[in-house]
């Protein structure tokens, strides 16, 4: 059975056409995209990347990768989060007000099945994790780049365009963007 650092870390690519939705309140948006991962004993669940922008607030975003399917508790693997109020983490850090970050698993989840259970209590400032400046605010499209290199996703370009749609998006507009 693979570790979960054996699915963070091999290639995945992304299925078309994603799965977008508008939820309560209706100024949040999200797309799912299933992706591909060929991982050897990879046997049970699949692998979801979602977005989440609140239409609104554009900073206010999500981006995550989870693991769900029939045999597997749906379990999130990995969230990055633009601005919001602070908030104290499972590792007993807190992330300050405003600041782009991304919770990750622990060592010992890595090193345990995938499908395993994942608290990702680690959180992490986003902006020394890239090595790089961010906008103030940082938009989904500013990130997004870092975030698929992290798990390394392949990504054509589609998925750049499509985040920056639903960044100004109106649910009304949902259905056509596909």
């Amino acid at each position: 059975m693979p570790t979960l650092s054996d699915i963070l870390n091999a290639p995945k690519a992304i299925v078309w056409p994603p799965v977008t939705k508008s939820k309560s309140p209706p100024t949040q948006v999200d797309a799912d995209f299933e992706l591909d991962c060929s991982v050897s004993g990879m046997k049970k669940g699949r692998l979801i990347l979602y977005a989440r922008i609140n239409t609104l607030l554009p900073e206010s975003f999500s981006l995550g990768l989870r693991l769900e399917g029939k045999g597997v508790r749906t379990s999130l693997l990995v969230r990055l989060n633009g601005w919001h109020g602070p908030h104290p983490n499972p590792d007993k850090s807190v992330i300050p007000r405003n600041t782009p970050h991304i919770h990750i698993p622990t060592k010992q989840e890595l090193a345990g099945d995938y499908a395993g259970k994942v608290a990702l209590k680690a959180a992490v400032e986003l902006q020394p994790m890239m090595n790089a400046a961010l906008p103030n605010p940082p938009a989904i499209t500013d990130v997004w780049p870092f975030f698929a290199e992290y798990l390394k996703i392949q990504s054509d370009g589609r998925v750049d365009d499509l985040l920056a749609h639903l960044s100004g998006a109106t649910p009304q507009q949902l259905p056509g963007m596909i």
